[in-house]
């Protein structure tokens, strides 16, 4: 196992390092000022851990002091790709806060359904799997529509203990299904309905468990992009089950994502990309690449992750890469979009910026 340096004295290295912090690799170093309130014990024994960003969830800790992971924790896995099992993830998470907001709400993840009962339902509906929640097997090919479920869940505390106040389930959907003649694709119509009826399903038997009482149900629906796309998927639909009508409210949520240069390349923003990605290949002609994730909500840029691959020579150069993408990206790129960049070599991430939307400054890190 790779064992990692200690701290490197911040004071001792201000002249080299200027506008970079350095710290260990695998550490991720709180942007924000600790909050007031200190990790403690409330009423009913559970644990309140300290919120590090107003975008984040604080986690509900049980009663033995553990973090209780998702009983069908693995099955998310059947996803074709990384970049779909992180989308798929934390998209969901973006979703939620619409309805369940961060200063209000403890977030446990997967606490009602079972490795089991996700696993039937993943299935095709036979004889053998009646809950099977993909069409039955037919003459041919018949396409696999649902792909995976996630769920979190989310509590409010009254002063005296945790409460259920909201679920939201993610339903990944396939966008195209393998047959003897080839890959086939879904056409978005068919998938949507298919998501829909599913999710019907899906809210009609968790609405028969007593542990669910009259709380929301969120439904966020994915569409999986295939394994070779780099940009990854986006969620298509977002439905709300309000305990007193068995409908779900549906709304169509107009997300793309492009891959700068190889796509978008006729947006402002694609040309923006470009601009900045000549800019940092004649200052550093050794890089291996330099490509991005552009991700539009409503035709608006929302956020652009940008990939920067390189040897990795020496430290030096790595700190000097890094200083000089925040002027490139100060220089070349909107700022109405929230901005990261990540710096990989084939020893993993070397170094990372980020900046929030609207702001002017990165917060900038190198890794040792």
């Amino acid at each position: 196992m790779k064992q990692y340096k200690k701290w490197v004295p911040i004071i001792g290295l201000t002249a080299i390092l200027g506008a970079c912090n350095v710290i260990p690799r695998g550490h991720v170093e709180r942007q924000n000022p600790p909050a007031t309130k200190q990790n403690a014990p409330i009423a009913d024994g559970q644990l309140v851990v300290e919120q590090q960003h107003n975008n984040y969830y604080q986690p509900l800790i049980d009663d033995q002091g553990h973090y209780p992971p998702s009983k069908n924790r693995g099955l998310t896995l059947t996803l074709n790709s990384d970049i779909n099992l992180n989308l798929f993830e934390t998209d969901l998470l973006r979703l939620s806060t619409q309805h369940f907001s961060t200063d209000q709400y403890f977030i446990q993840e997967g606490q009602l359904l079972i490795e089991e009962t996700v696993s039937n339902w993943l299935g095709r509906e036979s004889d053998e799997n009646p809950s099977g929640l993909n069409p039955p097997e037919r003459e041919g090919t018949s396409p696999l529509y649902l792909a995976s479920i996630l769920e979190h869940d989310f509590y409010t505390h009254n002063g005296e203990a945790f409460e259920l106040g909201g679920l939201t389930i993610g339903l990944a959907m396939n966008g195209s299904y393998e047959t003897d003649e080839g890959v086939q694709e879904i056409p978005q119509g068919e998938m949507i309905e298919q998501a829909q009826q599913i999710a019907g399903a899906i809210v009609a038997r968790i609405r028969e468990s007593d542990k669910i009482g009259s709380v929301p149900i969120v439904i966020g629906v994915y569409e999986q992009a295939d394994s070779n796309d780099l940009s990854g998927g986006t969620y298509i639909l977002e439905g709300l089950n309000q305990v007193e009508s068995d409908e779900i409210e549906w709304t169509s949520l107009q997300e793309e994502r492009l891959l700068f240069p190889l796509e978008g390349g006729s947006t402002d923003e694609g040309n923006m990309f470009r601009n900045f990605q000549e800019d940092v290949e004649t200052v550093f002609p050794s890089l291996n690449g330099v490509y991005a994730r552009a991700h539009y909500m409503d035709e608006t840029l929302a956020s652009l992750t940008i990939h920067v691959t390189t040897k990795f020579y020496g430290r030096g150069e790595v700190i000097a890469l890094t200083q000089y993408l925040e002027t490139a990206a100060r220089n070349h790129l909107p700022d109405h979009a929230r901005i990261q960049i990540e710096v990989e070599s084939l020893n993993g991430l070397e170094s990372f910026l980020s900046r929030e939307m609207g702001e002017e400054h990165f917060n900038s890190h190198v890794l040792y």
